[in-house]
């Protein structure tokens, strides 16, 4: 522990060249050098203490908390998204090695993220399986097949809400309110997985299928945008200032989505929105 320590000092270039060889294979698609990266990072937070801090800001431990998911890791390696070409390596050593990181990491704030992820988990039923698998497919058309499901979703979901109201007289509506309550909350629970699990995920693939499955759920929302925009634009945002220019443009073409059905409404966020904007007008990436 005291040689690391010397050799990687807390806030040195070894230090943060390491964190980022940790944050490139993150969307690697092998079994073995995913679990060899889980090893250095076990490595360092078990013997290296003060790198723990910079882990998690740098969203290693994001990407960790992914991979502790049996279930999500099991999926992806039963469809063949992820592989071990030794044939050594199973996805059940990768989401327990990422469970010890966790457990050694030791998150200081409320609730840690298995907790978290379960309370999220009911919110996944109200979107299928393929849904869900599709939105962070590698492949744009799948994802954009996923986004037209959720846009297709939202809105009847909205249409149900809004046609219980209209029909039913005002001493009625009191007895439909949890009948017109579990279509809202349905809508929240859809948002809450796009924005959490998804656009704010360390997988850059599970980001890109999030923001535009945001997007497609803000053109379902249509006028009622407005009303969701403290749970739309904070992942946007995010994404903005993301080293993937491809996620910066997936983050533009959302805000894009949101303005149109938003209007005037947005403007109430427009401090935060114009100094993203003039960050990305400087983009390296023409296309952004």
């Amino acid at each position: 522990q005291q040689l690391l320590e010397k050799v990687l000092p807390a806030g040195s270039p070894p230090l943060e060249g390491l964190v980022r060889v940790l944050l490139a294979v993150e969307d690697s698609d092998s079994l073995d050098v995913l679990y060899y990266a889980l090893r250095i990072t076990h490595c360092l937070c078990d013997k290296v203490p003060p790198a723990t801090s910079l882990l998690r800001c740098s969203g290693v431990l994001r990407w960790v908390e992914r991979l502790s998911n049996a279930s999500v890791v099991r999926q992806d390696a039963h469809a063949g998204l992820l592989v071990s070409k030794s044939g050594r390596i199973k996805d059940k050593h990768i989401s327990k090695l990422a469970l010890d990181i966790l457990t050694k990491a030791a998150p200081p704030h409320p609730p840690p993220p298995l907790q978290a992820l379960a309370e999220r988990r009911p919110a996944m039923a109200t979107l299928s399986a393929t849904v869900l698998r599709n939105l962070s497919d590698r492949a744009y058309d799948k994802r954009k097949a996923a986004a037209l499901e959720i846009e297709s979703k939202v809105r009847d979901l909205v249409h149900a809400a809004n046609q219980t109201e209209k029909e039913l007289r005002i001493d009625q509506v009191r007895d439909s309110h949890a009948e017109t309550r579990g279509s809202r909350v349905d809508i929240d629970r859809i948002l809450n997985t796009l924005a959490k699990d998804y656009a704010m995920s360390a997988q850059s693939n599970f980001r890109k299928g999030g923001l535009i499955g945001l997007a497609a759920a803000s053109l379902g929302l249509s006028h009622e945008a407005h009303a969701y925009l403290d749970v739309l634009l904070p992942p946007v945002l995010a994404c903005f200032t993301d080293q993937d220019s491809r996620v910066r443009y997936y983050a533009c073409e959302a805000l894009y989505n949101m303005a149109k059905v938003s209007r005037t409404n947005l403007l109430g966020k427009i401090n935060v929105i114009f100094e993203g904007l003039c960050r990305l007008c400087a983009d390296v990436d023409q296309g952004v």
